[in-house]
């Protein structure tokens, strides 16, 4: 009889997972619900990419265990987690019962002893069992029927010989093993001085605590020594990391789980804007869009290719009696935009239809000249009666600028305009604007180059090129009037049309001029700072005893071993992922105060991001056509709206140290001049200034009761 599947889900653990492994995101209200999103879209992929039949939901129940009452201290020195955590749990749950999963928690238990009893009775009732966790506790319940899934998403999973190969022993002995590393998170001892490399060979050598200790001659003086001195800590960590049976009769017997439940969630994903939990459910035809759906959708609509130059001059003479339009740039490459070759030109005049024109295809003839489209799309520039909308307008200029384009009608940019009326959680692309707005979801570039095969836009043929390129235009076209509109409403009319968008044509030409570089400078500065890097690695190794070939600087895990094993200095704080000791700037400036090493491996840090962050980055970037670096300047992108630079970004140039060397590489053209211009921090100069005000008032206040105390006396 072949054996049924069962997850039993870790809730707490992965709810902390999500949250902080993705970046925060908000709901269109505003709540924080990147833990729900994550969450969701694990529940997602274990439904539709496995054969599931039975699920269960375990979680922690705020309280004090079992546990506690073996060790009052147990977790006391966990911190508080943050508030909003608990209103996403409440959403994740709400999305539980929404499509019918069965959920556990019991007060005075904790979720891996609820998680071990349940995988136990499962496994005994032919099941074979997946436990969805990260925690490392869950380990001793390996089996031949029972595996850890670690990472669902990635789908990582840790079977008896998987566990086996990772820590050197079978996992049965797991809680031999952690009781004597302990694990400060849950403020549990283990042995004071034994590490990983002497708990492993116990764990390899002896089959319990008792056993070990009945053998204490068998070890060497020292760990003998150890043992005795942590006795009691080492057995009171083995009972504290042992999983144990739940006797509750709050414990269900009954997990099974229908997965076309899953689009009852359908208005839940709605509410919070899950819009990519929407999009592929396979039992849901009308949620799901494929490329070939989408394809079929956009279809529909009304685009035209325009190849001939009689249809071409028509559509002008169309635009120029509208006096309004929208027009995208389709490229040949992802490369800065004032250097890709221009594929097609998208335009829309009304909202029923849209246009495309190209001019490079996978088949000669069936484009129009390049000197043609140009001079059709220089009338409607030279129109200041037309008003031109573009989404990100700057990338669009910057490719027309390449032939002399210059703008003299109006332009609106509806990706500017978004950034000023929407939250900053919120994304201001266009495919993301579709489906906020209009709930359309658009063809992606990667997925119209997957469907035809091809590298570029100007191989993608010329019927799915038309569809891509038009839609783009047409949404941007209808997109205008309702930012717009919002834009009035929300008081921010004079700032867009006074400061954002006339910045729009000055970016154009920073972007466009580049600034000069001497490569020269920079190959001299790689020369010196590799020298540098050579004569710390020596200094390392002198130090640590071993050839500077043994020491990879670069690998955390073995900078971990070199600092806590090999020099034995005090291990400070978990890394991230709780694989190991952390190894951050934090961490070694404070072994710095004890140990040349540290200090050393942070030079060591900051001249390799030198030498491969700028050195070595920033001449990626020299065009050898002009030994200029054309960053991109980024309007929509910080919160704070201030501007941001990328590819490469030139705005955190090391401005200390060898750093200040670097910026010497750039130089001015000649009869040019660099000039500085710093705000300078005026907000905090108004603080100050604000400050001795309300200090020198304080004072006055005081002068004046003493005056009148003085007269009422007199």
């Amino acid at each position: 009889m072949s054996r049924k599947k069962m997850y039993i889900i870790d809730g707490s653990s992965f709810l902390y997972r999500a949250y902080y492994g993705l970046k925060p995101l908000h709901s269109p209200d505003g709540k924080p619900i990147q833990a729900v999103y994550g969450f969701c879209r694990m529940i997602k992929k274990i439904i539709y990419d496995n054969d599931v039949i039975s699920i269960v939901l375990v979680w922690d129940v705020e309280g004090k265990t079992s546990r506690h009452e073996i060790f009052s201290e147990y977790k006391a020195h966990r911190q508080a987690p943050p508030e909003d955590i608990f209103e996403q749990k409440k959403l994740i749950i709400e999305f539980a019962n929404i499509i019918g999963l069965v959920q556990v928690g019991i007060k005075g238990f904790e979720a891996d002893d609820i998680m071990y009893t349940i995988a136990r009775e499962a496994s005994e009732n032919n099941y074979n069992v997946i436990i969805v966790s990260s925690d490392k506790d869950m380990g001793q319940i390996v089996s031949d029927t029972t595996v850890i899934q670690y990472d669902p998403v990635k789908d990582i999973y840790y079977d008896v010989t998987a566990l086996t190969e990772k820590y050197g022993f079978e996992p049965k002995k797991i809680p031999i093993f952690f009781a004597f590393l302990g694990d400060s998170s849950d403020n549990i001892p283990g042995a004071r001085g034994i590490g990983k490399k002497t708990a492993t060979e116990l764990a390899i050598r002896f089959d319990s605590i008792d056993q070990i200790y009945h053998n204490l001659d068998s070890c060497n003086q020292k760990t003998k020594k150890l043992l005795l001195a942590s006795k009691d800590d080492v057995y009171l960590s083995y009972q504290l990391f042992q999983l144990r049976t739940v006797v509750s009769d709050k414990i269900p017997h009954n997990y099974d789980f229908d997965k076309t439940n899953y689009k009852n969630a359908e208005e839940f994903f709605h509410r919070l804007g899950f819009q990519s939990l929407l999009k592929k459910d396979p039992d849901n035809a009308a949620l799901s869009k494929t490329i070939d759906e989408k394809f079929i959708y956009w279809k529909e609509k009304k685009y035209f290719c325009i190849t001939s130059i009689s249809d071409l001059d028509a559509l002008i003479e169309k635009i120029m009696a509208a006096k309004v339009c929208a027009i995208d740039t389709e490229t040949s490459g992802q490369g800065h935009s004032s250097t890709v070759t221009l594929v097609g030109v998208s335009v829309s005049y009304d909202q029923s239809a849209a246009f495309y024109i190209p001019i490079l295809s996978p088949i000669q003839g069936q484009c129009l000249a390049e000197n043609i489209v140009i001079e059709a799309i220089r009338s409607i520039f030279a129109d200041t009666t037309i008003n031109i909308i573009m989404h990100n307008a700057k990338y669009d200029l910057l490719v027309f600028s390449q032939y002399n384009l210059s703008l003299h009608s109006s332009i609106d940019d509806t990706m500017i305009i978004a950034r000023l009326i929407l939250p900053e959680w919120e994304r201001v692309g266009l495919k993301n604007l579709s489906e906020r707005y209009f709930h359309e979801s658009m063809i992606s570039f990667s997925e119209i180059t997957e469907k035809c095969n091809v590298a570029t836009f100007d191989k993608v043929s010329l019927e799915f090129a038309t569809i891509y390129a038009a839609a783009d235009a047409q949404q941007t076209y209808r997109l205008f009037p309702l930012v717009y509109e919002k834009l009035c409403a929300d008081d921010l009319l004079n700032l867009y049309t006074t400061i954002e968008r006339p910045i729009i044509s000055i970016l154009v030409k920073m972007e466009q001029t580049g600034i000069l570089v001497n490569p020269s400078i920079l190959d001299e500065l790689g020369i010196v700072v590799n020298q540098k890097i050579q004569e710390i690695k020596i200094r390392i190794a002198n130090q640590v005893g071993h050839c500077s070939e043994d020491i990879n600087l670069n690998s955390p895990r073995q900078v971990e071993q070199l600092l806590f094993d090999t020099l034995g200095l005090p291990r400070q704080k978990k890394s991230a992922k709780k694989t190991g000791y952390s190894t951050d700037v934090h961490v070694l400036k404070k072994l710095s105060l004890s140990h040349s090493v540290p200090a050393l491996l942070l030079e060591y840090r900051e001249l390799t991001k030198l030498q491969q962050t700028y050195i070595e980055g920033l001449s990626k970037y020299i065009n050898p056509q002009t030994g200029r670096i054309n960053t991109s300047f980024n309007q929509a992108v910080v919160a704070t709206g201030r501007l941001s630079s990328s590819e490469p970004n030139m705005q955190n140039i090391p401005a200390s140290g060898i750093g200040l060397a670097l910026r010497k590489a750039f130089v001015a053209s000649e009869e040019s001049v660099f000039v500085a211009a710093d705000y300078s921090q005026i907000e905090l100069r108004i603080i100050i200034l604000f400050n001795h005000f309300v200090i020198i008032m304080i004072y006055m206040h005081k002068l004046l009761l003493v005056f009148f105390t003085v007269l009422l006396i007199w």
